[in-house]
């Protein structure tokens, strides 16, 4: 694994700089590459396995209000901590039917889209199409 450059991101609610560590290379062994550029790489996190976990824990999370409660409270911390991925999924947490709050949503998409989250941009690109265009800038 070839390490690549950093870049670094102020998060816009708390001031704290981050740093976003990027790969060069990495170990794709076993994996398997399709001629639209896509590849599902086992040793290598790509976007359809954390997908597939997302599903499998949002539909977990319907299921048991205690693990909604820990889930919820773990991403609170972590996103707190300006970690994109959590922001993300925190996001995600409340478009559910249980914890529905859009302008919560939104406010953690758009931290981990400043940090270059590209299923938070993703996200806040769909909801530009369903709002009144709110969220067109992110586009």
């Amino acid at each position: 694994m070839q390490i690549g450059p950093d870049s670094f991101y102020k998060c816009p609610d708390c001031g704290k700089i981050l740093r976003n560590r990027s790969l060069l290379s990495g170990n794709t062994t076993g994996s398997a590459f399709f001629s639209n550029g896509s590849r599902r790489t086992l040793l290598l996190p790509g976007n359809e396995m954390k997908k597939e976990i997302s599903a499998r824990l949002a539909e977990k999370i319907e299921q048991d209000a205690t693990l909604a409660k820990n889930a919820l409270e773990f991403y609170k911390k972590m996103a707190a901590n300006c970690h994109a991925e959590a922001q993300y999924l925190l996001g995600n947490l409340y478009l559910s039917e249980r914890f529905y709050n859009l302008s919560e949503a939104v406010r953690w998409f758009e931290y981990a889209a400043f940090q270059g989250h590209k299923g938070a941009i993703a996200e806040i690109q769909s909801l530009g199409e369903e709002e009144d265009g709110r969220y067109d800038a992110w586009v």
